[in-house]
């Protein structure tokens, strides 16, 4: 009795799976006369040389300031130097200073100095940034500032 069950829901399904398979070509006429072509929008055509023309006609008139670049992040290079060798110093690297608190803000890296004299790293900084700030042992109070070169590279030395 079980067995029945089980082959008559599988015809069932089968049947059910089938008969949308079946219903598609529902045309109304003879299955095997050529379907109709289908039509597309008309759409005025526009070749590649006018796109180009157009587009370097609206750029015509756009001033580009010296040393624009579409890129919104650069990677720098940072050399901190310290005079004498560092145990557990703590070094916090920001992008940005808030100029009502006082204090350096987006954190980019941290780290810890231990008997060493120098920290390096590079750093994904906004392209838009010329600085960065530089807290020793989380102080926020005086942080030393550190000037991107052109080069994306910046040099820092503690005495």
């Amino acid at each position: 009795m079980n067995i029945l069950i089980n082959r008559l829901i599988i015809i069932l399904s089968v049947v059910l799976l089938y008969l949308p398979l079946t219903s598609c070509n529902s045309g109304g006429g003879d299955s095997s006369s050529p379907s109709s072509p289908i039509t597309t929008p008309q759409y005025d055509e526009v070749s590649q040389q006018e796109i180009e023309a157009m587009a370097e006609s609206s750029m015509a008139h756009i001033d580009v300031q010296d040393g624009f670049t579409f890129e919104t992040q650069r990677i720098v290079t940072v050399h901190l130097n310290f005079s004498s060798i560092q145990y557990d110093t703590q070094i916090a690297i920001y992008s940005s200073f808030d100029t009502s608190s006082d204090t350096p803000i987006h954190l980019i890296e941290q780290g810890t100095l231990n008997q060493s004299t120098h920290y390096r790293t590079l750093l994904s900084v906004p392209s838009s940034s010329n600085k960065l700030f530089i807290s020793i042992n989380q102080d926020l109070v005086s942080p030393s500032e550190l000037a991107i070169a052109t080069d994306n590279t910046a040099h820092f030395f503690f005495n």
